[in-house]
Parts: C-alpha cells; structure tokens; sequence
C-alpha cells in the first residue's frame, strides 16, 4: 500500500479488536528494496545499547555463521544482506554473515536451492533429523559433509499435522507427545531443540 515514509518511518495501524498491521511504500516491491528496508525499519526498534556494547567489545570481528533448516525458498540468505546493509547505515560498522548449511526436505526444493544459490558454496542438507549425528548427505557437494557449527539459527517446523487444509490434522493438544513417523510437526520441533543442544548457536 503506498504511503510517505522513509525506511525507519514505518506506521503501523491498528482497528479495535484487531491485529496491528504494518503498511510500507509500494514502491519497495517495484524496486526490489524490500527486504534492505525492512531491515533498517526494524533495526530502529533493536536495543542500540546492546549493539553498540557489541561493536566496542568486538564481539563481531569475526563472521557470524547462520544456518537454516525447514528452509524453502532460503530467502534468509537475502535478508542477511538486508541486516548487513541496515547494520552499516545505522551504525556505520560492517557486520559479516557466513551461510553455512540450509536444511530442505522436499527433494525438488533443494534442487531449486541449488540452481537459484548456485555461487554459493554452503551445504544443502535434507532431513533436520539427521543433522545431529555432525554429518549428513549434501545435495551440494554430491557427497557426505560434516555439518558445521552456527552463530544463529533460522527454523521452523513442519505444520502438516496442525494445518487446517489437512483432513489428516492430529490433535494440536497432544501432537508434541507423538513420537512416530506421522507426527511430522513434532519430530521436526524435537529435531530443532536436539540441533541448538548439540551446537549451542
């Protein structure tokens, strides 16, 4: 919806009863600033002091490693430019991200990765509960690859079994109890607890 503003400047509306929605510039989409925006938008909303005690003390001098899983279409690999470009607009310091793995189920999906990220080098990984035994097939490399340590972690999990256009859907009050192979959404939630308890991001 187009409106005046500048990154930062966002507005936000709110009906009673409602849910605040947020409103940016039309022109964000057209000009494919959209993330980069976004990001500088919500960095005015960070904790500066938190930031600012992290430069000072250099706690970025080094890379921060991200990794993903349940990944999709990996548009964190974007949004990471978008926290990057915000970081230096903002606070005039250069912060680097390394990717170092996503994690995709769907066999198609990570085709699609690997042609639409095809200049990066970072392992394509396929089932999250795998992960944890520190190494894993990669569609990438065509090879087993050790499954390297991360800074951050960006995830979901499977919603099949909560999802109302599934005539299969488990009772959401019991589904983090099931532990066989059709209670999809739990495995892959246990899957993300195990994955941060083994390397701590």
């Amino acid at each position: 919806r187009p409106r005046p503003g500048s990154p930062g400047q966002a507005s936000s509306t709110a009906g009673a009863g409602s849910n605040p929605l947020e409103t940016v510039p039309a022109d964000w989409f057209t000009s494919g600033t959209l993330l980069p925006n976004l990001a500088l938008t919500w960095l005015h909303r960070w904790d500066h002091a938190s930031i600012e005690h992290g430069y000072r003390h250099k706690c970025f001098l080094r890379k921060l490693r991200v990794a993903s899983a349940c990944s999709g279409s990996a548009s964190e690999a974007h949004v990471m430019d978008g926290w990057a470009s915000a970081l230096r607009e903002r606070f005039g310091h250069d912060v680097l991200f390394e990717h170092v793995f996503v994690c995709e189920l769907k066999p198609q999906k990570r085709a699609f990765l690997k042609v639409m990220l095809k200049e990066s080098d970072f392992c394509i990984f396929g089932d999250i509960r795998l992960l944890t035994e520190g190494q894993a097939a990669c569609d990438r490399h065509g090879k087993t690859c050790i499954v390297r340590g991360f800074d951050i972690l960006l995830t979901g999990f499977s919603c099949t079994n909560l999802s109302k256009q599934n005539h299969k859907t488990l009772d959401k009050r019991t589904i983090l109890s099931r532990r066989d192979l059709n209670a999809t959404t739990a495995q892959t939630f246990f899957a993300n607890l195990a994955l941060c308890e083994k390397y701590q991001p």
